[in-house]
Formats: C-alpha cells, sequence, structure tokens
C-alpha cells in the first residue's frame, strides 16, 4: 500500500470505477492469497521430500500452516500502517513499532499476571504454535485457552481491518 503512495501510483486506482473499499480488500485479498500459498506449497514440498524421515508424517506441513496463521496475522496488523503512509519507510518504522509494543505488552503481561492481555497479541499464538507441534491424527478437543485465543485473534483482525480500510478510503484525492 505504502509503496503506490510513494509512487504516486494511487492516483491510477483511484480513477478506476470501482469503491475504494472493493479496492482495499481486493488487493487485501491477494496478499493473503499468496501468503498462503506459499507456505502451503513450502510446507508440501518439505512433506514430499522429507518422506517422513525426518519429522512425523505431516508434522512439517502442520508447522509451516501455523506460521502461517502467524504471518497472516502480522500481516493484517500491518496492513493498517502500510495503506496510510506516504513512504515505505515511515511504514517500516511503525511496522516496526507495532512489533516492539507487542513484545512490551506481551512480556509484561507475564510479568505482571495480566494474561487476558496475552490473547490480542499476534505472540501469543506464535507461542502456541511452538509449543505444541499437532499432527492431523491426534487433534483434541480444543481447550478454553485455544477458543478464547482465536476467537480475540478474531476480533481485533476485524477491528484492524476496519480501521485499514477506513484509512484507506478516507486517503484525501491529492497527495
Amino acid at each position: 500500500f505504502s509503496g503506490e503512495m510513494s509512487n504516486r501510483t494511487i492516483y491510477l486506482l483511484f480513477k478506476v470505477p470501482a469503491k475504494r473499499w472493493m479496492i482495499f480488500f481486493s488487493k487485501y485479498l491477494v496478499a493473503i492469497t499468496g501468503i498462503l500459498l506459499t507456505f502451503a506449497v513450502t510446507g508440501g514440498l518439505m512433506e514430499l521430500m522429507s518422506h517422513g524421515r525426518e519429522e512425523e508424517l505431516f508434522s512439517l506441513l502442520s508447522i509451516s500452516l501455523g506460521n502461517c496463521t502467524a504471518a497472516l496475522l502480522l500481516f493484517t496488523w500491518f496492513t493498517v500502517f502500510g495503506c496510510q503512509s506516504t513512504s515505505e519507510a515511515g511504514s517500516l518504522v511503525a511496522i516496526f513499532s507495532v512489533i516492539i509494543g507487542w513484545g512490551i505488552l506481551f512480556f509484561g503481561s507475564i510479568l505482571y499476571e495480566l494474561r487476558w492481555i496475552q490473547y490480542f497479541v499476534p505472540y501469543r499464538v506464535i507461542e502456541q504454535i511452538a509449543k505444541q507441534n499437532l499432527r492431523p491424527d491426534e487433534f483434541p478437543a480444543i481447550p478454553l485457552e485455544y477458543a478464547k485465543m482465536a476467537v480475540s485473534q478474531i476480533l481485533s483482525s476485524i477491528a484492524v481491518l476496519a480501521v485499514a480500510c477506513y484509512r484507506y478510503v478516507k486517503i484525501r484525492r491529492y497527495l
């Protein structure tokens, strides 16, 4: 998103007879599709090459898809800053600020025993992926903690996407 602002190619998109929110979500869906395909193909190739020698069957694919979930969450949060920043450097500074802020929230919530904060920080998802590698044939019943984490991540992602879409729609026509 910020590359279009710095190159001023966003003007071309605004001349297309489509609503800005449709342009935003089409760009977002294309990017998410690319992320999903990259992780799925990588996990599939790792499974084919290992033939179950390196790890249990389907464990490399599940690790790859778990990392894909974390990458999608990170990309969703980064979209807010990328769609409004006028330069790619400013967007990177904002993204690194978010990453550091998440770290402060995550470790501060552990230090002060405020577990509810962790459900809204994507690092919690990455921690759970690293903690437990489940094979497709041994999925247990979903504990309440995983359900809380999933619901909070979905709700926060929807809120972040709404803010990003609003910011993208409200971009001034002439920058």
